[in-house]
């Protein structure tokens, strides 16, 4: 194996501009080989910037026949990602995805027997479970012995100026046509996959949610409660419309004797992250945490399996099933108005 990883992206996403290929670009053992698939006509000239030497290509195939590739990384609308991922493990080369992998459970299932045939492994971008915020709060965590007491909330008010003017507002390319697939399976995919990954992958037996469509092609409000095997419930709420002075997330939970939660906001342009820990008899804490470097986020994990290192469980893509299911759940539950017995 030689000492510089090959690495290939299809599609050149935000992440992609504003996070992979600069960190990438200071890797003495990368390099970005082959892109294909961009959008804009721009991207070839942001990409060829930080790259000069990359070769570019239309179609995925095109790139396969004319490079050696020891990674690739995928970082296109959702409803490519299947595709694409499929044939990169046909030709036996570790990828790396933007979340979400599939747009529903049946498209991991796949994904995970492509790699049973393949051999070569798919790790999946789920960043927040790498905010030190989330750790945090997962680490100082009580297990309450009476789970019905739990009180659990979570939310994400984002601001996504001219949105609908994007790939996010076409149901082609955001998810699965038939469900209109929006702000649930984008921005929804990361507070169900970091409230799960906190609490420890619970088991869940129920969800209702509603959508508010506002005239979108996709859904762009939703609200869901969760129940789980404990008898304990989540509140849900999501929303893509939300003014830019308005734009955080959070998450809180209340047990017996202890109230934890978890917040990020937007202060003069920089995404400030808060941990508030309360504990009976003790005084309130509060932490602070710093912009996250991407060298935690699962890509630099992915970088390091490329040199033999083990990936750990968290960023595989079968980790992802227990979201998928509950993702796959609401909109069952939007399309038909019903609560979904899971």
């Amino acid at each position: 194996m030689s000492d510089i990883h090959r690495i290939c992206f299809i599609g050149c996403g935000g992440w992609a501009k504003r996070k992979y290929l600069p960190y990438l670009q200071n890797l003495p053992n990368v390099e970005v080989v082959a892109v294909c698939e961009l959008v804009f006509p721009e991207e070839r000239a942001e990409v060829a910037e930080i790259f000069p030497n990359t070769h570019f290509y239309e179609t995925l195939s095109e790139l396969l026949a004319n490079e050696e590739i020891d990674g690739a990384v995928v970082t296109l609308p959702h409803s490519l990602h299947l595709s694409r991922i499929i044939e990169l493990l046909q030709h036996n080369i570790p990828v790396y995805t933007d979340k979400p992998a599939g747009v529903s459970a049946a498209e991991i299932e796949q994904i995970i027997e492509a790699e049973k045939q393949s051999g070569a492994q798919v790790v999946v971008g789920c960043q927040r479970r790498a905010l030190p915020g989330y750790v945090e709060l997962k680490k100082h965590f009580v297990t309450s012995k009476e789970p019905a007491r739990w009180a659990i909330g979570t939310f994400d008010f984002s601001s996504y100026p001219n949105w609908e003017k994007t790939w996010r507002n076409d149901p082609k390319l955001s998810g699965d046509p038939a469900k209109k697939q929006g702000v649930l399976l984008d921005t929804g995919y990361h507070v169900i996959d970091s409230l799960l990954y906190i609490l420890d992958f619970p088991k869940p037996t129920s969800v209702f949610a509603q959508a508010n469509y506002h005239n979108y092609n996709v859904e762009a409000d939703v609200t869901a409660t969760i129940q789980f095997e404990d008898q304990f419930s989540v509140q849900i709420t999501i929303s893509r419309d939300m003014p830019a002075e308005y734009e955080k997330e959070g998450i809180s939970i209340m047990t017996e004797g202890h109230y934890f939660s978890f917040y990020q906001k937007i202060v003069s342009g920089e995404k400030q992250s808060t941990l508030r820990l309360v504990e009976e008899g003790k005084p309130i804490t509060e932490l602070h945490f710093p912009k996250t470097p991407v060298a935690q986020f699962p890509i630099q994990a992915f970088l390091d399996s490329l040199q033999g290192e083990p990936i750990d469980q968290k960023w595989l893509v079968e980790s992802s099933l227990p979201t998928l299911h509950i993702i796959d759940a609401a909109y069952e539950s939007i399309l038909n108005k019903t609560v979904v017995k899971l």
